[in-house]
């Protein structure tokens, strides 16, 4: 076990909304590196950082920054009143630029499209929790769900930008949100619930995550209600999942790693999550292959950046060709209709969207 070489707390005092609350952050390091699951002394501090009781339970937790005004719930036509879900982006400010200049639009603008595209009657509202001075909303009784992104950070570097997004993910449980995330998403809930994350011994996944299996839990489990006996999907990472939570229900896994999907249950709150990104495009797989060029050379997985470029275009391929064109390249690749047809590569997103609007958990 690690031992803590260091513990900063700090009390927050805010009255612009009539309240006090108590925002406390531990550190806990080997040389180098940060372990929050090593540290025994930062559960505690996580679950008194969520909220404090004695105010208001689903009070967000945050040293004093802007608030965001959600607007009121509205009935559609159909009179379901309109779900409220807040996507939280996974990046640092840097690395949301890069990702802007890649693909056009931010890892939270992708899923809010995903989200608009699957359940047009959902309000999305997009935070950046990395950041000392986003905006979030004032509690979280103003959202109905959340989504966690993907993150080019560790949870292992143990920065302010994994910090707050700690807290955040711990108030989301404990306020007993219901959520879903990504590949980072997925490494932050279980590390706040008492798992471990770190890189993957066994290698990164670049690209697709193949042959991913359903355990005996995950065969009957609604996140994966539609997904055959096997199946591909995109991903991209070098860290992932290595110990579940206590409780946790690990629900697929393959060769390269037994963590594929998971549920995560935590004071009042769930979590489903993946560790490959049902939300992404292939163009987007593309443009994320041709970011992480270096890395991919790095784990011996090509020869050379050209390399990659070269994969990375065929890909995109899939999305943009004719369809001649992309018969033949997903015979090259080996790609079925789980990774080629938009609403079979995004099925858990949309399982999780339907168990949300019916209120289940």
């Amino acid at each position: 076990m690690a031992r803590p070489l260091a513990r900063a707390e700090t009390r927050a005092k805010t009255r612009a909304l009539g309240i006090r609350y108590t925002v406390v952050v531990a550190l806990c390091v080997r040389p180098g590196r940060f372990d929050p699951v090593a540290c025994d002394g930062l559960r505690e501090p996580l679950r008194a950082a969520a909220c404090s009781a004695r105010d208001d339970p689903r009070r967000f937790p945050a040293a004093p920054r802007a608030h965001m005004q959600l607007p009121r719930r509205t009935a559609p036509l159909n009179g379901t009143p309109m779900l409220r879900l807040l996507i939280a982006d996974g990046n640092d400010r840097a690395a949301r630029d890069r990702h802007v200049a890649a693909t056009g639009r931010t890892s939270a603008e992708s899923y809010a499209a995903v989200v608009r595209d699957l359940r047009p009657e959902i309000s999305c509202h997009l935070v950046s929790p990395a950041d000392a001075d986003a905006t979030l909303p004032a509690t979280l009784a103003d959202v109905d769900g959340m989504i966690f992104t993907g993150s080019t950070l560790r949870v292992s570097e143990g920065t302010p930008e994994v910090r707050r997004q700690l807290v955040l993910m711990r108030a989301a449980l404990d306020a007993g949100l219901a959520i879903f995330g990504s590949c980072w998403g997925v490494q932050v809930a279980a590390t706040v619930a008492g798992g471990r994350a770190a890189e993957n011994p066994r290698g990164p996944e670049y690209g697709f995550a193949r042959s991913i299996t359903p355990t005996e839990e995950g065969r009957t489990h609604p996140l994966l209600a539609g997904r055959p006996a096997t199946w591909d999907a995109p991903a991209i990472h070098a860290d992932a999942v290595l110990q579940p939570p206590p409780g946790a229900r690990v629900l697929a896994g393959n060769r390269i790693l037994g963590i594929q999907a998971i549920e995560i249950r935590q004071g009042d709150g769930w979590f489903w999550g993946t560790q490959y990104h049902p939300e992404l495009d292939l163009d987007e797989v593309a443009a994320m292959l041709r970011l992480c060029d270096t890395a991919i050379v790095a784990a011996g997985l090509a020869k050379d950046p050209e390399t990659v470029a070269a994969y990375a275009d065929e890909i995109a391929g899939l999305q943009t060709g004719e369809p001649a064109a992309v018969r033949r390249l997903a015979w090259r690749h080996g790609l079925g209709p789980e990774v080629l047809e938009a609403d079979r590569r995004r099925r858990e997103i949309g399982n999780f969207l339907t168990r949300l609007s019916t209120g289940e958990d």
